[in-house]
């Protein structure tokens, strides 16, 4: 039997995309304790937050956020795509809130794509 491969070694770059601290909800504080446990045990080379903004606030971020995606400003998502690209990332880990996912779909099914 064939030996199994070790995936872990080949991951890099993680990518983790949510709402971040200092927002007050459980994603913000899921993916801030996500990002603390992958960098405690030396999970990833870089781990690369991009923060969810809601409509209403911009936030004070810590230095780990790489990348503020407004709620509302879909060329937001396309700026995240192609710096998630360009920093190689191995693994994106999304942490959406049903509002965003909803708003989005919504209006590419409206685009007709």
């Amino acid at each position: 039997m064939p030996a199994r491969p070790n995936y872990q070694r080949n991951i890099r770059n993680v990518a983790l995309i949510g709402s971040y601290v200092p927002r007050q909800c459980g994603i913000a504080t899921f993916t801030k304790d996500l990002r603390d446990g992958i960098a405690g045990v030396g999970g990833a080379q870089k781990t690369l937050v991009l923060a969810m903004d809601d409509a209403s606030e911009t936030y004070r971020y810590p230095q780990e956020v790489a990348f503020q995606i407004p709620k509302y400003k879909n060329q937001e998502y396309f700026t995240s795509a192609d710096l998630i690209n360009i920093n190689q990332v191995d693994v994106t880990r999304l942490g959406q809130e049903p509002a965003h996912a909803n708003h989005h779909h919504a209006s590419y099914r409206a685009a007709g794509t």
